[in-house]
């Protein structure tokens, strides 16, 4: 019997099934394992490098969906599931804490710090061009319009460039005072005292300079943009605007009665310590790039949305309400992009009229969807249902 037991326990141990041959191979295919991640990591490593990304001033994270995106100095990527990949909508956080559903910023909570998403910028549908004069200028898009005679938004097949038109829509550029049929007058980028808010200190107080400007801050979009591959948008419509702390958070209400020049200076304010990134009042072509971004989606109530916006956004009542109220609002993370509260960008349109995007909570989401422009006077000081949106891009 103790010769029998000897023998079977030789055989499990030393046979060619036995303990130390399984364990032989477990530590094989082990020691493969480690090779194939370090040949992976130096993969991922290699392809950062190629990027050419300024690492002083981003992190290369690899998410979920296995994308990798430049998350800014000052901020975090979410770990939290449905915010950790590109196609879902990566987000990130102002601080450096990790925002997870377990471990959160334990001097401020998860709602309250600063969030942005990650746009990705396709060559299929770039954001601008170059004119016959050398400038880079906005490539904005047509997704369709309201059309007053059927009464309702009539959507195009497909997004078709808008040819530049110094009477019609373009990026960058300056509009200017008029009146109205009845003499009440608008005062434009030919204002002193509109010059005085949006123009850098030391600038000369003129139309010219400020074209200038907005040329340089397009400038620098554009190579952000090319470098890094794509921006940030704010998951929320701006808010605190009148202050020198203004908010990209959920669960506020979104600033409004105030007019464009103070919205464009004070968005800048938003990452105006961090010299990793800038903020900006977001411009129309970015608009125009999240949403053939969208369009772009597997999802077909994410394509939907580009269009027809009923059903997913702050639409029919009588007043705008707090950010991020519905998460049924929310396309690829980003919020109200559609109802709420109409969005100044910087794109103009014709001599005198900056462009909003998106509808309101007075209309509908079927007749003024998330592509809807429409356009006023950037002098006004009084109107309710318009607010703005923040972006941020990559310094150089």
């Amino acid at each position: 019997m103790l010769l029998i037991l000897a023998s079977v326990s030789i055989t499990v141990v030393f046979g060619d099934n036995g303990i130390l041959q399984l364990a032989k191979e477990a530590g094989e295919k082990t020691n493969e394992a480690v090779k194939n991640d370090k040949e992976n990591i130096g993969n991922v490593t290699n392809y950062i490098k190629s990027l050419n990304w300024d690492t002083s001033k981003v992190t290369a994270v690899t998410t979920k969906d296995g994308g990798i995106v430049p998350v800014p100095k000052g901020f975090v990527g979410s770990e939290v599931d449905g915010e950790n990949t590109v196609s879902g909508g990566f987000v990130i956080y102002e601080g450096t804490d990790p925002i997870t559903n377990e471990n959160v910023d334990t001097s401020k909570a998860r709602e309250e710090r600063n969030q942005f998403v990650w746009v990705p910028v396709f060559d299929e549908t770039p954001i601008y061009k170059t004119n016959s004069e050398g400038k880079n200028i906005g490539l904005l898009y047509d997704f369709g319009s309201y059309d007053d005679s059927q009464k309702k938004f009539v959507a195009k097949n497909s997004p078709t460039p808008i040819e530049w038109s110094d009477n019609g829509h373009r990026e960058p550029d300056i509009v200017r005072t008029w009146a109205d049929s009845s003499g009440i007058e608008y005062k434009g980028d030919d204002n002193e005292e509109n010059l005085s808010i949006v123009l850098e200190e030391g600038e000369d107080k003129t139309k010219e300079k400020f074209k200038e400007q907005l040329q340089r801050e397009f400038d620098n979009l554009i190579a952000s943009v090319n470098k890094y591959g794509g921006f940030y948008i704010g998951r929320y419509e701006t808010s605190d605007l009148n202050t020198d702390s203004p908010k990209v958070i959920s669960g506020v209400l979104p600033t409004v009665t105030m007019d464009w020049y103070t919205m464009y200076k004070n968005s800048k304010k938003i990452a105006s310590e961090n010299n990793s990134v800038t903020s900006s009042m977001i411009w129309g072509s970015q608009w125009d790039a999240v949403m053939n971004w969208f369009l772009s989606s597997s999802v077909e109530t994410t394509r939907n949305y580009v269009t027809n916006s009923s059903g997913k956004g702050v639409y029919s009542q009588d007043a705008k309400t707090t950010t991020g109220s519905n998460s049924n609002y929310a396309l690829n993370n980003i919020y109200d992009m559609a109802g709420n509260v109409y969005e100044w960008t910087v794109e103009a349109r014709s001599f005198t009229s900056r462009v909003t995007r998106g509808g309101s909570y007075a209309v509908s989401g079927s007749d003024f969807p998330a592509s809807y422009r429409s356009e006023g006077s950037p002098d006004s000081k009084e109107l309710l249902s318009v607010g703005s949106r923040a972006t941020l891009y990559v310094n150089l």
